[in-house]
């Protein structure tokens, strides 16, 4: 093999020279053959790196080809199209078939792409000789191995500057995508069907050794199998995080994607002890830790419709938690529950540990499409954005499930059923919601089961229920659902009152003042207008108030009447008012104190 400065001239490379990058550094053409890449791959390392150009054949692979410093792999992006077409019919959400292109093809023993795959039990002192950096993997479409691409382990660096786009992964045993302690890498667009599990996004080493992050990500998409295997188990896209102090840190995801049709509700009769945090199931294969499931009733220190999640699983003994990270449930009775699930979330963003989060990130278009226990499932974060875009037709416990979620924003303009714990009321939520599972946050939304718009601004939102503290009722009118204060204003001397005054203002003074209401300015510019402005006045003092408009504006319609004495012990509101003839005037209500 030789290195080029030029594209190969033969007829194929011509015809798929679009489909191409251009290649990073010395490049070599590869032929059809997994000896030749592996050659390719050796030549360019001993050089320092450089791109091997893949043909668009289907190659055989024996076993992993390695994820190198400096090297990338570009082959040309097969075609992906859907499989089961019939006439008149097409979901372009489907599992596909490779038409053409960059094929490898596995006997699913092995992964496809691989680097530092093997967990460690710490970390070792030069940890940073262990970084994969300056790689990438462009226009290949990988078929039956145990992962696609697998980068990275526990307590171990993985791909570091490094790039993926147009990767598609069908038919892999583990996981399509597992990406490890990874920092500044750039994904464009990441397929994946028919895979055990999809994309796994990862930092799983401890904070102080490594904040993991800086993960740019523009398309992934995952299916999650629906060809008759127990898809209840299948994980979709997971952003995980594990380690003391760990964090996962400056993500930016723009477009997510994981639809999980066709997940059958598995109702099971579980028997619980008093005090006991062990739940007994008929067949403990059917479960897996990190599930999420719910329960019929509310009973035994569970409760009707919340969202809990399966935390381990020992034969056929489970314990449940309110959230993965969260202390096992203690049941309060002994008896039996109904128990429903329908597997993992779609989207997973959550930590292995209490101290590990997941923190400055931010997830614009999410998409959990089907059937699911749950479509996104928050747990850990801190200070980031995330947006839905569409939610599953079908859940078992909620839409949107947030635990430990600080000072973060999540937003959906379809009617999500949330359910957020009492550690997330720092969060605000916006756009429409069905349901509101223990806590709604803060935020503004369109209620569709009460069929009002609402603000809820309360202490962190604790209130319960999904009625929001502040929102419209019949004629339109606001109702809140708790009390609502008043400014109290102090001033003993004399002073003309303005916005920043509207509310109580007290009078203490021991020598006779004025206050000179503002002119009235209509309501033809909301912004400027005073229109519904008031002050509740009152005396305290000793001496007389004067309460005087502008000498031209009038109260109560009254001619001549432009102001009025409050003597000591007694009150006035002033409203400003427009009457339906366009007349402005200042309604004033005298009333005395109690003394």
């Amino acid at each position: 093999m030789a290195f080029s400065d030029v594209v190969l001239a033969t007829e194929e490379a011509a015809a798929d020279a679009a489909r191409r990058y251009p290649p990073i550094g010395p490049w070599i053409q590869a032929g059809p053959t997994e000896v030749s890449i592996r050659a390719a791959a050796i030549a360019l390392a001993a050089y320092g790196g450089g791109t091997i150009m893949l043909p668009p054949k289907q190659i055989t692979l024996t076993s992993p080809l390695p994820y190198l410093p400096g090297i990338t792999y570009q082959g040309i992006p097969p075609k992906v199209l859907q499989q089961n077409v019939t006439a008149g019919t097409w979901l372009g959400d489907g599992e596909w078939d490779y038409v053409g292109g960059t094929r490898l093809v596995g006997d699913g023993t092995f992964a496809a792409f691989e680097a530092n795959p093997t967990d460690q039990a710490s970390v070792q002192s030069d940890i940073g000789n262990t970084q994969i950096s300056n790689g990438g993997i462009y226009g290949i479409g990988v078929d039956n191995f145990t992962y696609g691409i697998h980068i990275g382990a526990q307590n171990i660096m993985g791909m570091v500057y490094g790039k993926i786009d147009k990767f598609f992964a069908k038919n892999c045993s583990q996981w399509g995508v597992k990406l490890v302690n990874f920092q500044h890498v750039a994904i464009g667009e990441i397929l994946t069907c028919l895979c055990q599990n999809g994309q796994y996004y990862g930092a799983l080493m401890p904070g102080l050794t490594l904040y993991p992050g800086n993960l740019e990500i523009g398309e992934i998409f995952n299916l999650i199998p629906r060809d008759g295997r127990d898809n209840r188990k299948c994980r979709g896209i997971v952003f995980e995080i594990g380690g003391t102090n760990a964090a996962l840190n400056e993500v930016l995801v723009r477009r997510a994607q994981c639809n999980g049709f066709n997940r059958a509700n598995l109702s099971t009769t579980v028997t619980l002890t008093s005090g006991s945090t062990s739940v007994s199931v008929p067949d403990g294969t059917n479960f897996l830790p990190g599930m999420v499931v719910n329960f019929t009733t509310t009973n035994f220190g569970f409760t009707l419709g919340q969202a809990y999640v399966i935390q381990s699983v020992s034969g056929n003994t489970i314990t449940i938690g309110n959230g993965k990270t969260t202390a096992a449930i203690s049941a309060t009775g002994s008896g039996t529950l109904t128990m429903n699930t329908r597997g993992f979330p779609n989207i997973e963003v959550s930590s292995l540990n209490t101290g590990a989060q997941l923190s400055n990130s931010q997830f614009f278009q999410l998409d959990t499409e089907g059937t699911a226990s749950c479509g996104l499932w928050l747990e850990n974060i801190t200070g980031c954005t995330f947006g839905l875009a569409d939610i599953p037709a079908t859940i078992v416990a909620a839409h949107v499930v947030g635990r430990t979620v600080k000072f973060s924003e999540i937003r959906c303009q379809n009617a999500a059923v949330t359910d957020f714990d009492a550690n997330s009321t720092t969060s605000t939520y916006y756009g429409a919601r069905g349901a509101a599972y223990q806590r709604p946050l803060k935020g503004f939304w369109v209620d569709t089961v009460n069929g009002v718009n609402g603000l809820n601004i309360g202490s962190g939102g604790n209130n319960q229920g999904t009625l929001p503290d502040l929102h419209n009722r019949s004629g339109n009118f606001i109702y809140p659902r708790a009390g609502m204060g008043s400014q109290v204003f102090f001033r003993d001397t004399s002073i003309t009152l303005g916005g920043a005054n509207t509310g109580r203002v007290v009078f203490a003074g021991t020598a006779v003042a004025t206050y000179t209401l503002p002119t009235i300015v209509t309501d033809t510019s909301p912004a400027a207008s005073h229109i519904g402005m008031y002050f509740d006045i009152c005396n305290v003092g000793t001496a007389n108030l004067t309460v005087a408009t502008d000498g031209t504006q009038v109260m109560n319609k009254v001619s001549g009447r432009t102001s009025v004495t409050v003597a000591p012990g007694n009150s006035v509101v002033v409203t400003a008012v427009k009457d339906a003839g366009g007349n402005l005037f200042w309604l004033a209500k005298a009333s005395a104190l109690v003394s």
